[in-house]
């Protein structure tokens, strides 16, 4: 437990004062900075001639109580999403070429930023006690774009200190005085944040049942702790801070799957894992390394989960709302590798950065607002892109606490067949109702999927979510019976049979039946996933339901070309003629229907070239049935 290190006294003597804690060189350290590659030097300061003279829109009212009235907040988004990004990028040119000439422009953003109302989202709002409308200045609520913003003035403050001492201390002096008002005052002396977790209940019958933090822990947690930091000068309560911040890091990470996998999906690696790993490393560097948890079997098992799920190419096993295609940090991943000692780990960033950037350059100048995350990554341009690194993807993964399921055909390549599949319960972060699902990749190809989620709306948080259709178990591959789908809620869950690992395959059996209600009429539901090495992808389910009978549907999702020809099913990935894979199946039980979905969602459709395909397999049961559906090569 990382509390349990040091008392909030103790502390205050392993901590250094906030004028001598120096994790990284200030703009005015010319040497580091000189040292950053040319590629990526052109790239970051040709980023942020582009955000010169910007605009920075002012955050109108009208955005907050549009989204009160209709959910809808893409009003405020469509301003938001350039503030911090463009801040970023100017203190970045700045820090790179040292002449001043982004100092104007980044006081004109440091200062529009601070006379906002507030730093969050309208959709958050629901913190305050006021609830959703206008924010309430004397009631600052601390959630994610808060503490993101609290961390992106910290960084420029401590970066270019000097040069905006230079035109006047005041512009520092506005910094960590909305700092402290927004997120120092109120994260200590508030314990009734939901993220903190310090209010949580625990149902000690039912682990299912245990309520856990989400990603907001690490992500709010680590940019306290940078604000922190970099602007108290009040050693006592800078002490008292991080003390609670290692408290909650520790309700985050008691909380955490001890497979280490993250059940939000890959994409909230990003902002779990991920910020996990920056709020440890910044204590490690913090304390002289008085702090170092990253021996810990558990710590490193959360960093290896990104390796783990990732598929071939962009892909990833997606779940929950996660992308299929999520947007992996290389820098992260390579500096989580380092600090556990895994090679594979530090191998995938480099891969990463080699293959998934269009230079080496955009390792660093991407669109976000995290500094604390840019600065490591541009300082290490040159050590985190040395050509040559290849993906671990290990042959087999089984993550038992999460029943998460990635194996291919042979250790370290994308070639031949590739099977994921979970189990899980319903209730999981972000969750889908899709426990059971399963997906195939053939020859780094996508063959079977989840589809992923769609861009948020007013839907996306409330209790009318699973209306929506990525949310839905028919819309996985999955089946549904009498119409029935499987429901949101812990108490719908898959029950672990039997994981079976051998050189020649590897077979995973769930029983499924509480994952669907009562009214489903299923009395017992097993499902077997089987990988023969070399050969084929076997998914088996042995079933009783009702004696009345009940017409069932498994769902296929598929980004492929389909064709139907007699018990089979040929799958095309396109934009190839001509079929890859084929489903099999028992055509004299079962009768083979072909959906189009055409996605316009401006998030979904790229990642499946705008269309899907929802095979059905229709038949009927009544008492105990069999069936076993096969991919195999064309």
């Amino acid at each position: 437990m990382l509390s349990e290190f040091f008392s909030p006294e103790e502390l205050r003597t392993v901590l250094p004062p906030r004028s001598e804690y120096t994790p990284y060189p200030t703009a005015s350290e010319r040497d580091r900075w000189e040292d950053v590659p040319d590629p990526t030097r052109s790239s970051v300061i040709e980023d942020a001639e582009s955000n010169l003279g910007f605009e920075w829109p002012a955050f109108r009212p009208r955005f907050f109580l549009e989204f009160a009235r209709t959910g809808v907040r893409q009003l405020y988004l469509d301003v938001a999403r350039g503030h911090l990004p463009a801040l970023a990028s100017l203190v970045l040119g700045e820090c790179l070429e040292g002449n001043g000439r982004f100092l104007a422009d980044i006081i004109d953003g440091v200062w529009a930023i601070c006379e906002q109302s507030y730093w969050g989202h309208p959709h958050h709002l629901s913190m305050q006690s006021a609830g959703p409308g206008l924010p309430d200045v004397d009631d600052p609520v601390v959630n994610l774009y808060v503490g993101e913003t609290a961390s992106a003035l910290a960084w420029t403050s401590y970066l270019l200190r000097d040069q905006l001492d230079a035109v006047s201390p005041l512009i520092t002096k506005r910094i960590e005085t909305e700092i402290e008002r927004r997120v120092l005052e109120p994260c200590l002396r508030r314990d009734d944040f939901g993220w903190m977790g310090f209010r949580q209940t625990e149902t000690k019958t039912d682990p299912w049942m245990r309520r856990r933090v989400n990603n907001w822990n690490a992500w709010i947690n680590s940019n306290w702790l940078d604000a922190s930091l970099l602007c108290d000068s009040d050693e006592r309560r800078r002490a008292e801070s991080v003390h609670k911040i290692m408290r909650g890091l520790d309700v985050f990470i008691d909380g955490y799957h001890d497979d280490g996998a993250c059940d939000e999906g890959p994409t909230y690696w990003g902002h779990a894992g991920a910020c996990l790993f920056q709020a440890l490393s910044t204590l490690r560097t913090a304390t002289g390394g008085k702090i170092d948890v990253f021996t810990d079997e558990k710590i490193a098992a959360i960093g290896r989960f990104i390796a783990c799920v990732h598929i071939t190419g962009p892909f990833f096993y997606g779940f929950a709302d996660s992308s299929p295609t999520p947007n992996v940090d290389p820098s992260i991943v390579y500096r989580y590798g380092t600090a556990t000692h895994e090679q594979s780990l530090m191998e995938f960033g480099r891969w990463l950065a080699e293959t998934r950037r269009p230079s080496a350059a955009e390792i660093a100048a991407e669109k976000s607002s995290n500094l604390g995350r840019h600065v490591p990554a541009l300082l290490s341009t040159a050590e985190l892109t040395r050509p040559g690194a290849r993906p671990p993807l290990p042959r087999d993964v089984w993550m038992p606490d999460t029943q998460i399921l990635v194996s291919r055909d042979a250790e370290g390549i994308d070639d031949g067949f590739c099977l994921m599949a979970k189990g899980g319960h319903n209730a999981e972060s972000h969750n889908h109702n899709d426990v059971g699902s399963f997906g195939v990749f053939l020859d780094g190809r996508p063959i079977l999927v989840d589809p992923g989620v769609e861009t948020y709306n007013k839907k996306t948080f409330s209790p009318d979510r699973y209306d929506l259709w990525t949310m839905q178990s028919a819309y996985h591959n999955l089946p549904t019976v009498d119409g029935i789908m499987q429901e949101a809620g812990a108490e719908f869950r898959a029950v672990v049979v039997a994981y079976k690992r051998e050189n020649a395959q590897t077979e995973l059996t769930l029983d499924l039946r509480r994952a669907y209600p009562e009214s489903s009429g299923i009395l017992e539901w097993t499902r077997t996933f089987r990988i023969v090495r070399g050969a084929r992808i076997t998914v088996t389910d042995e079933y009783t339901v009702s004696s009345r009978g009940c017409d069932i549907s498994f769902t296929l999702m598929t980004p492929c070309e389909t064709k139907i020809d007699s018990g089979r099913i040929g799958l095309s990935p396109r934009p190839e003629t001509g079929d890859r894979a084929v489903v099999v199946f028992d055509s004299s039980s079962l009768r083979a229907e072909i959906e189009q979905i055409e996605l316009t969602d401006t998030k979904l459709a790229p990642v499946w070239n705008g269309r899907l395909s929802r095979v059905l397999l229709h038949g009927r049961a009544s008492g105990s049935q069999r069936t076993e559906i096969t991919v195999e090569r064309a």
